[in-house]
């Protein structure tokens, strides 16, 4: 199963949100599109997040995305798309990605 997230970093800069927000939008969505298996550890699941200009936010969102996926199943990957920064986005997620064997890039 394959999850599009744009614009998940608006609710990191542009709201007061509490910790925790966004585990709940991103699980609320998987389990909405899981519930109808039987079978959910046997799930694959892909996240696909781009990512512009965001430095100061992707390591906090590929954490809780990680958090939220391993939860749910062991079969997963965040897949982090550095979509033509200008800042130090790609750096970031290229050590998230050598940190991470769930994180692809």
């Amino acid at each position: 199963m394959w999850l599009l997230v744009t614009r998940l970093d608006f609710f990191v800069r542009h709201t007061s949100c509490p910790r925790g927000y966004i585990n709940g939008i991103l699980l609320r969505m998987v389990n909405n599109i899981t519930s109808r298996k039987k079978d959910q550890t046997k799930q694959s699941i892909s996240v696909v997040i781009p990512a512009y200009n965001e430095e100061e936010t992707v390591e906090s969102v590929a954490h809780e995305v990680i958090q939220v996926l391993s939860r749910i199943t062991k079969d997963y990957e965040l897949v982090l798309v550095n979509d033509g920064s200008t800042d130090k986005t790609r750096d970031v997620i290229d050590r998230l990605a050598r940190r991470n064997k769930h994180i692809i890039i």
